[in-house]
Protein backbone atom coordinates (compact mmCIF):
# COMPACT_ATOMS: atom_id res chain seq x y z
CA UNK A 1 0.00 0.00 0.00
CA UNK A 2 2.86 2.40 0.81
CA UNK A 3 4.43 1.78 -2.59
CA UNK A 4 1.19 2.43 -4.40
CA UNK A 5 0.68 5.65 -2.45
CA UNK A 6 4.23 6.78 -3.25
CA UNK A 7 3.71 6.21 -6.95
CA UNK A 8 0.39 8.07 -6.87
CA UNK A 9 1.97 11.11 -5.22
CA UNK A 10 4.80 11.16 -7.78
CA UNK A 11 2.44 11.03 -10.75
CA UNK A 12 0.12 13.60 -9.20
CA UNK A 13 2.91 16.20 -9.41
CA UNK A 14 4.88 15.16 -12.46
CA UNK A 15 5.06 18.62 -14.01
CA UNK A 16 6.95 21.85 -13.71
CA UNK A 17 5.12 24.58 -11.81
CA UNK A 18 2.58 26.67 -13.66
CA UNK A 19 1.83 29.07 -10.83
CA UNK A 20 3.36 32.55 -10.67
CA UNK A 21 4.09 35.17 -8.04
CA UNK A 22 1.42 37.85 -7.76
CA UNK A 23 3.54 40.96 -7.16
CA UNK A 24 7.23 41.75 -7.48
CA UNK A 25 9.09 44.75 -6.08
CA UNK A 26 12.66 46.03 -5.85
CA UNK A 27 13.51 48.45 -3.06
CA UNK A 28 16.53 50.15 -4.64
CA UNK A 29 18.99 51.20 -1.94
CA UNK A 30 21.88 52.01 -4.29
CA UNK A 31 22.20 55.77 -4.76
CA UNK A 32 24.83 55.57 -7.53
CA UNK A 33 23.80 56.58 -11.03
CA UNK A 34 23.52 53.55 -13.33
CA UNK A 35 23.46 51.05 -10.48
CA UNK A 36 20.82 49.27 -8.43
CA UNK A 37 20.80 47.11 -5.34
CA UNK A 38 18.52 46.19 -2.50
CA UNK A 39 15.73 43.85 -1.54
CA UNK A 40 13.64 42.03 -4.13
CA UNK A 41 10.34 40.91 -2.60
CA UNK A 42 7.31 39.13 -4.00
CA UNK A 43 3.86 37.94 -3.03
CA UNK A 44 3.41 34.22 -3.68
CA UNK A 45 0.15 32.76 -4.96
CA UNK A 46 -2.26 31.29 -2.41
CA UNK A 47 -1.48 27.74 -3.56
CA UNK A 48 2.23 26.93 -3.62
CA UNK A 49 1.78 23.15 -3.38
CA UNK A 50 3.59 22.60 -6.70
CA UNK A 51 6.50 24.90 -5.79
CA UNK A 52 9.63 23.92 -3.84
CA UNK A 53 11.85 26.91 -4.63
CA UNK A 54 11.90 30.34 -6.25
CA UNK A 55 14.67 31.30 -8.71
CA UNK A 56 15.33 35.04 -9.12
CA UNK A 57 17.11 36.59 -12.11
CA UNK A 58 17.84 39.84 -13.88
CA UNK A 59 17.03 39.68 -17.60
CA UNK A 60 16.92 41.67 -20.82
CA UNK A 61 13.36 40.58 -21.64
CA UNK A 62 10.16 39.55 -19.85
CA UNK A 63 10.73 36.03 -21.19
CA UNK A 64 14.19 35.76 -19.63
CA UNK A 65 16.61 36.59 -22.44
CA UNK A 66 20.15 37.08 -21.13
CA UNK A 67 19.31 35.93 -17.60
CA UNK A 68 21.72 36.76 -14.80
CA UNK A 69 21.25 35.02 -11.46
CA UNK A 70 20.32 37.01 -8.37
CA UNK A 71 19.44 34.04 -6.17
CA UNK A 72 18.30 30.50 -6.98
CA UNK A 73 16.84 27.93 -4.66
CA UNK A 74 15.02 30.39 -2.41
CA UNK A 75 12.78 28.13 -0.29
CA UNK A 76 9.01 28.52 -0.42
CA UNK A 77 8.03 30.70 2.52
CA UNK A 78 10.97 33.02 1.95
CA UNK A 79 9.63 35.72 -0.36
CA UNK A 80 12.73 37.85 -0.74
CA UNK A 81 16.19 37.92 -2.27
CA UNK A 82 19.00 40.46 -2.11
CA UNK A 83 20.28 42.16 -5.24
CA UNK A 84 23.85 43.21 -4.52
CA UNK A 85 24.55 46.93 -4.23
CA UNK A 86 26.46 48.30 -7.26
CA UNK A 87 24.67 46.01 -9.73
CA UNK A 88 24.67 47.49 -13.25
CA UNK A 89 21.13 48.60 -14.06
CA UNK A 90 21.32 47.66 -17.74
CA UNK A 91 18.89 44.79 -17.07
CA UNK A 92 15.33 46.13 -17.37
CA UNK A 93 13.63 43.07 -15.82
CA UNK A 94 13.66 41.16 -12.56
CA UNK A 95 12.07 37.74 -12.93
CA UNK A 96 10.97 35.10 -10.43
CA UNK A 97 10.53 31.51 -11.58
CA UNK A 98 8.80 28.79 -9.55
CA UNK A 99 10.73 25.51 -9.45
CA UNK A 100 10.18 21.97 -8.17
CA UNK A 101 11.92 18.63 -8.65
CA UNK A 102 10.45 18.36 -12.16
CA UNK A 103 11.93 21.64 -13.35
CA UNK A 104 11.52 25.38 -13.60
CA UNK A 105 8.40 27.31 -14.57
CA UNK A 106 8.40 28.01 -18.33
CA UNK A 107 7.14 31.60 -18.25
CA UNK A 108 8.42 33.71 -15.35
CA UNK A 109 6.68 36.33 -13.26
Amino acid sequence: LGLILGIFVRFARAAVPTTAVLTLELTDEDLDLGQVGGNVTWTPPADVSEVDFWDVYLAFSALGAGRSEIDVGVPVGTNAAVLSIDTDNSYPYILVYARNSDGQQVYPS
